[in-house]
Parts: structure tokens; C-alpha cells; sequence
């Protein structure tokens, strides 16, 4: 499709004092400059993420035959250069082609910075006009597209926050409270309740408020109709907040309308005046339908005790279906008057049935004889019938919500839609309705069933959860989530084999954490009495054991959220520490080996977060530790960095992995220290390293005579650390080989299946495959496919 031709002159009819003396004159419009700029004059919030690249597009004038592109960061010197000027970025000749476009890529893009371009139209190397100079302004690294969008009123429950990622995060600090002031001064070391934690995907529903205490000053995270809630989203890669704190958004959920809760009437008789059984039923050729009604009170409050009789049989009750309504005298409004905006279209009925109840149905049954539904009538006549899905509500024993949209097409009732703001009346009933024939309900042999009611509300609706394929987390699956998708692109799992492996001796401390018991952290092998190296827990809150949860099946260690809680390694286990063979000149040989899993719920590696460290005799300092991630920023902005760190002398072996390296699965980290050089492995490829010809330091004693503490899981006595799960944590006495650590990673095999990150995960929509196997397809594309335009509201 090509796009409208503008207009490209002008014709102007001056006109004096009388007909005779009108001229005509004609604007001097080149036809031949470039037009229809995209990005479009002016833009703003445009994104260079993949590649580091923008590409400029264009309309062609209409001799052109070549195009010369011109690109910076003034305007001046956009507007005045040539083609010897370095803002000329080369030229694209004709190919007929429409749109023109030409990619700017590695310009070093900055986040909210201004750029001007320029297309100057050349036919046979003759400027045939010089193009106008554009403008546009990169993405500010923010979350943006807030759903609920900012300032919504009257949002109904349940609830989830929502937005758009911003370009280059990998995740998302939530903050909420009932105050704009302090969710904007908010951090993550808030104490009172308004940092809510991380979270990957741009999706968290409210009902994760209460995961993590304290609840706001004086109140509750039970959201309260009318009161203003304000947000706001911290766009998080490795440690850094990208495009600094995110925008203060805010939200205001529902007064709901009340249609009934019961807890206004005072006796049985209350209910049976405002809820009659003796009517005529409008649109039936019946007056009659019956059902019992009685108050109830409890330690809740108030509700329906409701007696349904579906049995033709009987000769009390002529009728196979059971029905009461609330009339409205002259009518009433279930939406607007400025109460609720937009308009309700949301029914809650919170009901319970019984097991008792009719459940064995009799020989040529038809399901919907026993039907719960919901009949609501206007003032002029029309009825709309909405039928609970579930055929077997009334088995229910617990307390259960049903959700109805009452935007859904009524094949039961009348055609026509009913007018909720002049609505005469409102009725539960069980059975086909205006049913006068149909005696094939399970009540035909046990008529009577009880079901009780309580909290009819109508609500506006909202989105509840991320549909499969909502990959931007808007509620609706569309061209932004096909473009996300695109990303992951045959993107899976990884068979990666080493042409050799070679068993690694034994090691000198070997915590498998595959107890069950968070106080007793077993040394499963050590050298002389592994009992005397049992570990401990330090924790400001309770840590825990992720039951099966291990790399291998097995249970393993959770340090959750990096909340101050690691393990001390008792000093008796750290004698080899101090030996000649590691404290005099050369340093002689150690190893670490973990596999680890980041904590992708919590506050998420927020500061130089530390993975095991070694302290000196006094414990005044560190000899040693590993940061995952270290100092940001790191050379790579596309994944955490890594720091093994000798301290005395300093050396440090650095290695920035991309996030598909680290975040969201099982990891093996190796760390090895040999006399002359230090080397960081990742799933047994070497990514960083350091010797003796780049840093003079690796050379010297790794550690004092006398380790004075060992722990695992921080970077230091209480502060920076680790935040995710650990399991079989070896130290050996020596440097292990690239072969004896493929070993590890391998499981003593010669490959091991990579899975794919949890970030491609969510783009595998089919879910899961054989392991090894899996990877994002035309399969995922088709589920994509299916959802195509899919929103996920509530109810």
C-alpha cells in the first residue's frame, strides 16, 4: 500500500476590489523533496534496541533517481552539510522501492536525546533538492503505556498492573501505596510496605500485594472503593534503574453498584417481601414460579438461604424451574449518574451450594433443567438471562464468585439489550426458564435443593490476567506482541558438547543442600570430621528449602528476595585455607563450583550482590569473594556482570554474560585461581579471566595465614546479598582443568542440554516439548495466531 500523495502546489486567487482586477498566482513547490518522514517529524519515544539501530524511511521525490542521507545531533549541522561533512551517512540509489529507508546502525544512541535527519533527492549526481531537516527524540528507557491507564476511575476487582516494558530491562521494581509523595521518594530499602518487589514479565496482580509485609501505615492492601492507589514501575538491567525512576501512576477502584448483600434486613420476612416468588414472569406464559427464602446470619454477616423446587410433580408447584426477583418500583440504575465510569458490565454473585444437593440424574437428563442463572428485566419489557457455565453450581461446598459480563451477546432472552440504567427487576432462578414442559431435572425424584447467596455487586470491567500470547502485558494480543515475538525467533533450547571431560578429584567441602531442615546445613563431604563443618543460617527474615526444587530434582537452599540471609561456613572447615599452599608467594590453587538460580520474584541483584565470600582472620575485610552481578556498568549493557576478586593483592577476573546466561535457570558457575591466572566459567565455557601478564596481582598469597570467615551467599557481613536458590556448593584444594569443570557442568557426561531462559519462555506458547527440544517456532506463531486480537477482561 502506498501511501497519499500529498498536495504539492499551490494555486492562490488574489482578488482586489472587483472581478476584473483578480490575478492568479502560482507557488513555486519543488516536486522533487523527499516527504512523509518515519519516524514522523518530531517523534518522540522512538526505540533503537535491537542492534542499536534506527531506520529512517521516506517518500522519494518525484525525479529522483538517488537519495543521500544525511544524520546527527544538531540541527545546524544536519541542515548545512554536505557530502564531505560527517554527518553524511552514505547514499541509496533507486531500486523502486516505496517507502525509501536507510538504516542508521552502531551510532551509540542515547536514551531521550534528540536526532535530526535530513534526505537530500540527486538525479545523476545533481542535487535536485535539498530535503528538509527532521526530528525525532529516542525512548526514555521508561515503562510506559500504564494499564490501568493513568488516572482510571471506578476499576473493578480483581486487578492487575500492567504496562509496556521499557527498551533494556530485564526487570521491574513495583512500588504501590496511597500516596503520590512517597511511592515517587520510594526504594527498594522502603520499610513500610511500598516496595512491592520485582518482577519479569510486565504483569503483577494486585492480589500479590499481601505477598510481601508491612502493609501501608494504618491501613490494609485491601483496596478501598473511592480511595486514590498510585504506582510505579523501575526499569531494572543487571543493577542499574534504566532511564532513572519510573512515573508515578495512579488508579482509583470502584464504588461498586450494590444490588444485594443481605445485610440490611433484619428477619426471614425482610428477605421474602423484597424477594417475591409469586409474580407473573415476564416473557412466560406463566405467573407462578416458587422458591424459599430465609435470612441467615453467621460470623460474616448476612446472606441468602435460597430453596429450590424443580419438580413438576409435585402439586403444590406447577412449574420444572425455581425463581425469585427483586422489584424496583419504577425502576432504578445499575450504571452511571456519575457514579460509575464506564458504564457497569460487570455481575459478581458470591455463592455456596451443597453436596446434598440433587446430584443423580434420572435416564434422558438435559444439564441446564438445574441450571443457576440470573434474569434481569427493564422497564420496558426486555429480559436478559445469564446462565452460571458451571451445570453443577449447586454441588459447590465452599464460598464461590461467579462472574458474568453482561456485554455478552443473550441467546436466552430478548434480542434486544436491556437498559441497566432503568431496570425493574432482578431474579436468581434454577432451570430453563419459562420452562412448561421439561420435567428431566435431577429434582424430578429429590425436588428440594439449598443454595445460599450473598454480595450481588456489579462492577466495571478490568483486565485479570496476561492472556498466553499478551507478551506487553496490555490485555490484548496485537501487532505490539507479534513484534516482541519476533525477538525470540527461533530462540530454544541449547545441546552444548565438550570433546573432553575428565573427572575432577574429590573435593574438600561439598554442600548438596538436599536436607530439609534450613538450620541444619550439612557438609554432605569435607575433610576429616564433615560433622564439624555443618553450616548455619544468618537470616533478618526466614529463608527456606525449596523442596524438589534443585538442578537435579533434589531439594536445595532458597535465600528469598537477597533479604539478609546467607550461610556461615564454620572457620574449623577453612584450615587448608591458611596452609603454605595458599597464603605464600604463587598463591597456590583453589576452586568453587555452584549451581545457581536467580530469584526473578524479588528484588532482584540490586547492589554488587554477593555469592560466597572469604574474610580474613579479623574479619575486617574480605580476601575474597565473587559478585554476581559486580559493578555495573559493565562493559556489555546487554547482561549482569561477574567478578571473581582476589583482595590480597587486588585482581579481579570480570565477565559480562548476556541475560540468556543467567537469569531464570539453573546455572553451574565455576571459579578457579591457579598461581598465575583466575578464570570464571559459565556452564563450562570460560568467560573471564585474568593471569599474571594482565595483572601483576593475580601473582602473591591468596589468602592470610588464619580465614577468619567463610560465607556463602553474601558479599559481605550483611549487606549485598544473594537473592535466588543454591544448590551443590564444592570447594576443591586445587585449580580445576576446563576438562575436570566440563565434567561438573555435564554431570560427568560430554553434553548438557542449555534450556531456554524464562524470558524466551514466555514467547514458547505451545509450552513444553522433549527437553532439549524445545524452541520458538511456527507452532508458538500459530497459538499466537489463535489469540489474534484476544482480550482478557473480567469477569
Amino acid at each position: 500500500m502506498f501511501a497519499a500523495r500529498p498536495i504539492r502546489s499551490i494555486i492562490v486567487l488574489v482578488c482586489l476590489l472587483t472581478i476584473s482586477n483578480c490575478t492568479t498566482l502560482v507557488a513555486d513547490i519543488n516536486f522533487n523533496v523527499a516527504w512523509g518522514p518515519q519516524p514522523a517529524n518530531n517523534a518522540t519515544n522512538v526505540h533503537y534496541k535491537d542492534g542499536n539501530s534506527i531506520t529512517l524511511s521516506w517518500q522519494p521525490g518525484d525525479l529522483a533517481k538517488q537519495h543521500d542521507v544525511y544524520f546527527g545531533t544538531s540541527f545546524t549541522d544536519v541542515n548545512s552539510a554536505t557530502t564531505a561533512s560527517a554527518e553524511y551517512k552514505g547514499s541509496r540509489y533507486d531500486a523502486n522501492s516505496d517507502p525509501r529507508n536507510w538504516t542508521i546502525a552502531d551510532f551509540n544512541f542515547k536514551m531521550n536525546t534528540d536526532y535530526y535527519w535530513r534526505i537530500d533527492e540527486t538525479n545523476d549526481s545533481n542535487v535536485l533538492a535539498q530535503g528538509l531537516v527532521w526530528k525525532f527524540t529516542t525512548h526514555d528507557g521508561r515503562a510506559y503505556n500504564p494499564m490501568p491507564v493513568n488516572g482510571a476511575t471506578a476499576l473493578s476487582e480483581p486487578l492487575q498492573l500492567s504496562w509496556t516494558s521499557g527498551d533494556w530491562a530485564t526487570y521491574h521494581r513495583v512500588f504501590f501505596g496511597t500516596s503520590a509523595t512517597t511511592v515517587t521518594v520510594a526504594s527498594t530499602s522502603s520499610s513500610d510496605g511500598r516496595y512491592r518487589g520485582t518482577v519479569s514479565t510486565p504483569c503483577y496482580p494486585l492480589s500479590r500485594l499481601a505477598e510481601l509485609g508491612p502493609t501501608p501505615p494504618g491501613g490494609s492492601w485491601t483496596l478501598q472503593a473511592g480511595h486514590t492507589y498510585y504506582w510505579r514501575i523501575d526499569e531494572v538491567n543487571g543493577t542499574t534503574v534504566v532511564g532513572g525512576k519510573g512515573n508515578v501512576w495512579s488508579f482509583t477502584p470502584a464504588t461498586y453498584v450494590n444490588i444485594d448483600d443481605f445485610e440490611d434486613y433484619n428477619s426471614t420476612n425482610d428477605v421474602n417481601v423484597n424477594w417475591p416468588d409469586y409474580y407473573p414472569v415476564t416473557g412466560c406464559s406463566t405467573q407462578i414460579a416458587h422458591s424459599g427464602r430465609a435470612l441467615v446470619r453467621d460470623a460474616t454477616g448476612k446472606y441468602l438461604r435460597y430453596t429450590y423446587n424443580n419438580s413438576g410433580y409435585n402439586p403444590a408447584f406447577t412449574l420444572p424451574y425455581t425463581e425469585a426477583k427483586r422489584p424496583y418500583s419504577g425502576g432504578t440504575t445499575f450504571t452511571g449518574g456519575g457514579v460509575i465510569s464506564p458504564a457497569l458490565t460487570a455481575l459478581r454473585i458470591d455463592y455456596r451450594g451443597s453436596a446434598t444437593n440433587p446430584a443423580n440424574p434420572p435416564e434422558g437428563y438435559n444439564p441446564l433443567a438445574d441450571n443457576m442463572y440470573v434474569a434481569i428485566e427493564d422497564t420496558a419489557g426486555n429480559v436478559a438471562v445469564y446462565l452460571n457455565p458451571d451445570v453443577n453450581a449447586q454441588l459447590v461446598t465452599n464460598w464461590t464468585s461467579w462472574y458474568s459480563s453482561l456485554t455478552d451477546i443473550n441467546a436466552l432472552g430478548d434480542p434486544l439489550p436491556v437498559n441497566l440504567e432503568a431496570i425493574s427487576g432482578f431474579a436468581l432462578g434454577f432451570g430453563i426458564r419459562c420452562n412448561n414442559y421439561d420435567f428431566d431435572g435431577r429434582g424430578e425424584t429429590d425436588p428440594n435443593g439449598v443454595v445460599m447467596f450473598d454480595n450481588i455487586r456489579l462492577y466495571a470491567p478490568t483486565c485479570v490476567q496476561c492472556p498466553t500470547a499478551d507478551l506487553d502485558g496490555d490485555c490484548d494480543v496485537d501487532i505490539n506482541d507479534l513484534d516482541i515475538f519476533v525477538n525470540y525467533w527461533l530462540e530454544g533450547d541449547v545441546n552444548w558438547c565438550w570433546p573432553e571431560v575428565t573427572q575432577p578429584k574429590a573435593p574438600i567441602l561439598w554442600y548438596k543442600f538436599n536436607g530439609s531442615d534450613p538450620n541444619n546445613l550439612v557438609c554432605d563431604y569435607g575433610t576429616g570430621d564433615a560433622n564439624n563443618y555443618t553450616g548455619t543460617i544468618n537470616a533478618y527474615i526466614a529463608q527456606n528449602w525449596s523442596i524438589g526444587g534443585g538442578r537435579d530434582g533434589n531439594n536445595c537452599l532458597y535465600l528469598p528476595s537477597g533479604a539478609g540471609c546467607y550461610v556461615n561456613v564454620p572457620v574449623v572447615s577453612l584450615g587448608f585455607m591458611g596452609d603454605a599452599n595458599h597464603n605464600t608467594a604463587g598463591g597456590g590453587g583453589i576452586s568453587f563450583s555452584v549451581w545457581i538460580n536467580a530469584d526473578l520474584s524479588g528484588p532482584m541483584l540490586t547492589d554488587w550482590n554477593g555469592l560466597f565470600s572469604v574474610w580474613n582472620s579479623t574479619v575486617t575485610m574480605e580476601t575474597l569473594e565473587v559478585h554476581c552481578p559486580g559493578p555495573f556498568p559493565p562493559t556489555d549493557p546487554t547482561g549482569p556482570r561477574v567478578d571473581f576478586i582476589k583482595r590480597s593483592p587486588l585482581a579481579t577476573a570480570s565477565a559480562t554474560l548476556p541475560e540468556s546466561d543467567f537469569f531464570g535457570r539453573w546455572n553451574h558457575f565455576a571459579f578457579t585461581k591457579s598461581a598465575d591466572e583466575m578464570i570464571i566459567y559459565c556452564n563450562g565455557v570460560a568467560v573471564g579471566d585474568v593471569n599474571t601478564t594482565d595483572d601483576a596481582d593475580v601473582y602473591g598469597p591468596l589468602f592470610d595465614r588464619n580465614v577468619g570467615a567463610f560465607r556463602i551467599g553474601t558479599r559481605g557481613l550483611n549487606w549485598g546479598m544473594w537473592a535466588g536458590y543454591i544448590d551443590d556448593f564444592q570447594v576443591y584444594d586445587y585449580c580445576l582443568s576446563a576438562e575436570e569443570v566440563a565434567y561438573l557442568t555435564s554431570d560427568g557426561g560430554y553434553c548438557r542440554i542449555i534450556p531456554m531462559t524464562s524470558i524466551a519462555q514466555k514467547a514458547n506458547l505451545k509450552g513444553s516439548v522433549v527437553p532439549g527440544e524445545e524452541i520458538v517456532n511456527f507452532q508458538d506463531f500459530a497459538v499466537l495466531g489463535q489469540q489474534w486480537r484476544t482480550e482478557i477482561l473480567w469477569p
